[in-house]
Formats: structure tokens, sequence, C-alpha cells
């Protein structure tokens, strides 16, 4: 208890000086706690939903996170990760106070792999992963990059360069499920009452060939909706099924980095009446190629592609968007505490509009050449 109290004394003294730093706050007898975060401020040429319709506009944001390990038998031990995005006080912003973005403890058999549960990944964004580089442009072809759920039970290994993930989804109402067409409109998109479900990932990644090593890795996930006759989404999901695949060679921020990913989902919906779809799809499909230098000086450029596919009862319901953009990203680390960026997304061809606003997308700017300049300090 007083190694607790201590801990967190010392957490808060951290928070309330300026630390540089992230790293442990208290490190005794096989117990370490540590304290993270970051707070940057963005330049975007068009914000929406910011300081008006598609204005320019510069936006701050911060996040916090507490990390402890403690070790409970020879080579076990247990740990525990919570991570928040604060309140920045602008009256625009989609968070309003400490949001949850993950919470989950677990227990670490070292060898034998790792177990968690709380509120986190699925087994499928260890694939997906590969071509988060960019910072306000980029996943726009991963489905799931969002998708962190609460009552995830999580199992990783990794050993002999094999990679394997399974996870299982207890029910939750209105948790995160990217691409969703759920109530129709802004209210409930992205969103699923989901009564169970799994995922499973597997990888294996090479030695160093050339300038770096290879990695393969596919995943599969299924969520089964809840089906309930009092369910409040109008558009009742009966199910959803993701498929993902990825290769990367190289090391990100180490020389050349090339990265390719497929990520699909599928949705089927009940006939009730109020549902006038039967199934929609969300493909996405991303290339990047990065060079980082010794310097801290990094470069990266890419092509996304995101096809939205809506099928109803009735072919009047029929709906297709395609999206197709190019980013291009600078970033420069001055050291690991402070870096700055520039990045730009450029429009390849993508649909200027849509059956209404049935994907939940903004498209007045895909003629435009969209571009953003940050600052971040991560302590």
């Amino acid at each position: 208890m007083k190694k607790t109290l201590l801990a967190v004394a010392v957490a808060v003294a951290a928070l309330s000086s300026s630390a540089v730093s992230a790293a442990s706050v208290y490190d005794q007898d096989g117990t370490t706690f540590d304290v993270g975060g970051r707070v940057q401020s963005v330049y975007y040429s068009t914000q929406n939903g910011g300081a008006g319709n598609n204005d320019s506009s510069i936006v701050n944001s911060a996040r916090l996170s507490l990390e402890g390990h403690s070790e409970i038998a020879s080579g076990v031990s247990a740990f525990g990760f919570a991570e928040w995005d604060l309140a920045n006080g602008d009256a625009s912003s989609e968070t309003e106070g400490m949001e949850a973005r993950e919470q989950f403890i677990g227990v670490d058999f070292g060898k034998f792999g790792t177990v968690s549960v709380g509120r986190t990944y699925d087994a499928v964004k260890s694939v997906i992963e590969v071509t988060d580089i960019f910072e306000d442009y980029g996943a726009l072809g991963q489905v799931g990059c969002d998708d962190r759920r609460a009552g995830t039970l999580k199992y990783t290994w990794e050993g002999y360069g094999v990679f394997a993930a399974v996870s299982y989804q207890s029910a939750k109402d209105g948790v995160t499920v990217g691409g969703s067409l759920a109530n129709g409109d802004d209210t409930a998109a992205d969103t699923m009452n989901v009564e169970g479900g799994y995922a499973v990932a597997l990888g294996y990644t090479t030695p160093t060939v050339g300038f770096g090593p290879i990695s393969i890795k596919a995943a599969y996930a299924y969520l089964d909706g809840q089906n309930d006759a009092d369910n409040a989404l109008s558009y009742e999901i009966d199910n959803m099924q993701e498929y993902a695949a990825s290769v990367s060679w190289g090391n990100l921020g180490e020389g050349l980095y090339i990265a390719a990913l497929y990520n699909a989902r599928k949705f089927d919906y009940l006939n009730n009446g109020a549902n006038v779809f039967n199934h929609s799809s969300v493909k996405g499909i991303e290339a990047v190629v990065a060079y980082g230098f010794d310097n801290g000086l990094s470069l990266a450029t890419g092509w996304e592609y995101v096809r939205n596919y809506a099928q109803g009862a009735e072919t009047v319901y029929d709906a297709t968007q395609i999206t197709r953009k190019i980013p291009v990203y600078v970033n420069y680390e001055f050291n690991p505490n402070f870096n700055v960026w520039a990045e730009a997304s450029f429009d390849a061809g993508s649909d200027k509009q849509t059956n209404g606003n049935l994907f939940d997308n903004d498209l007045t700017n895909e003629d435009h050449v969209n571009f953003s300049v940050g600052a971040r300090y991560t302590f």
C-alpha cells in the first residue's frame, strides 16, 4: 500500500513539474510505475467541424497515460495501462473531459505470451497498423484503425519470428466498429451492439533481408449482433466479418520502409422494417514508402483507396463511394521528446458525391489539397 501511494505521489509531482520524459517514476522490488503523455498544436488548412465549415484552424490536444508492472512470480508480471484524451477547452472539440482511449490489465508470462483484458484493440490491429505512419491524413484504408472496444480479452505470443494473437469480444452496446452504417447518420455511425465475437491474427517476420526484415501478417474477425427486439439502432446489424492482410519491409524510422495493406469489412443487416439495407461493405487498400535519416528527418508518401458500398432492399437504396488519396509527410525529430511535421493530402480521383450522406463522409474538400503543420511535445 505504501509503495502504491508513493508511486502516485511521485507521478503527481512529475505532472505538476515540467518533467521531460516518460521514464519510470517508481522502480523498486520488481514494481515499476510510468507516466506518459503528449501535448500538441496543429494548424489545419481545412478543419471540418472546427472554427467553421471548412475553415482553417489551429487545434490543440493532449493525452495522458499511466502504466504499471509488478512481478508476481519468477518470470511472470502483472500490468495495467490506462490512457485518456484530455479536454482542450475548445467548444467544437469532441472531447469534453477525460475520454478513455485504452484501459486494460493483464499478465505477462514471458516466453509463454501475454493475456490482457479491458478496453483495447482486437487481434486485427497488429495486422493493419503497418501503414499507420502519417499524422493527420493517413489510415483511410484501415477500417478498424480506431476500434478500441471495452470487454476485449486478448492473448498474444511471439517467438522464432512468429506472431500470433487471438481476442474475444464480450457483449457490449454501442461499441466502436468502423464502417458500420448503424443508424444511417452521425448519431450512431461506426458503432454496433455486439452479442459476442472473436478475432485471430498470424504473422511471420524474417531476419534482415537487404535493408530490413520482411513481415507478413493476416487476420480474420467476426462480430455477432445482439438482434434484440428493443435494439435502439434502427439499422440493426446481424453480423460483421473482417479480413486483413499486410506486408512490410524494413524498420520504420530506420532507413527505407515499405508496407502495403488490404482491409475489408462486410455487414449483414436484419430486415426489420425500418432497415432499408441488406448488406454493406467497406474495402481499403494502402501502400506507403518512408525513409528515416540518422539526423531525425523522415519522409513518407503513399496511396490510399477506400470503397464503401451499401445494397438496399430496393435498388434505389444502393450506393457506392470511392475515395483515393495521396498523403505526403515530412517529420523532424529534434529529440525523443519534441518533433514537428508538415503533411498534405492530394486527391487522386475520389467520388465527388454519393447518395445523400449515407457513408458519413464529408466530400466537400475532395478537389482541394488539404495540409497540416504541427508540433508535439511527448513526456
